[in-house]
């Protein structure tokens, strides 16, 4: 934020500021700097925006596109991100002897298979 402000004069980003009675809120800010006659910084201008109606839309939006909105259990569209999650951060493997069980040699070549076509980390 701060190299920003000194090499191009301004900033804009979220941040989460805490407001006087200790509650954290989400708030666009944006800083521009305010120069003297000879060009240098002689103070910093900053204006901000409450973005916590805009954050409870965006969790309200990611819930309905991921859960059923009749139950409330998560669809496909989550179960697919979470495994692709799991496979990327725990391996092809792991996850191929999770669903399959410790392998036998006929489950070998499904496992074997499968990590081909995602890839071992």
């Amino acid at each position: 934020m701060w190299n920003s402000i000194n090499c191009h004069g301004c900033w804009s980003g979220e941040i989460w500021n805490r407001n006087k009675n200790g509650e954290l809120s989400p708030e666009w800010l944006s800083i521009s700097t305010l120069h003297d006659e000879v060009g240098e910084i002689r103070n910093y201008i900053g204006v901000f925006t409450d973005i916590s109606v805009l954050k409870q839309s965006e969790e309200k939006l990611e819930h309905l596109a991921n859960h059923d909105p009749l139950t409330g259990l998560a669809n496909r569209l989550l179960l697919n991100d979470r495994l692709e999650s799991a496979i990327k951060r725990r391996g092809v493997a792991i996850f191929a002897e999770a669903c399959f069980g410790h392998p036998s040699p006929s489950k070998r070549q499904i496992l074997n298979a499968t990590v081909y076509a995602y890839g071992a980390p």
